[in-house]
């Protein structure tokens, strides 16, 4: 009933970099996907943050937080994800 701060994220091990205001760019070696970010106008930021944990993998997963800049009621987030050329 009240507005509130509100985020979600993506998991990622490889690079990434934020193209557009509304775009990410994911991935390395020639294979990447672009991330289209949608949030119906309210405007947002990427928070990156790399995640402390033991994982068998090679390097550590960084979260990418799609952060509304204003508390909201409702609010719909959406990301495309496709393969980049």
């Amino acid at each position: 009933t009240q507005p509130a701060e509100f985020e979600t994220a993506l998991i990622t091990y490889g690079p990434w970099k934020q193209v557009a205001p509304d775009q990410l760019l994911v991935g390395k070696s020639g294979k990447h996907v672009r991330v289209q970010i949608d949030t119906g106008g309210l405007p947002f930021k990427v928070v990156a943050e790399t995640i402390d944990e033991d994982v068998k993998a090679k390097g550590k997963p960084v979260r990418l937080a799609i952060v509304l800049q204003q508390p909201v009621k409702q609010a719909t987030v959406t990301a495309t994800i496709t393969p980049a050329k």
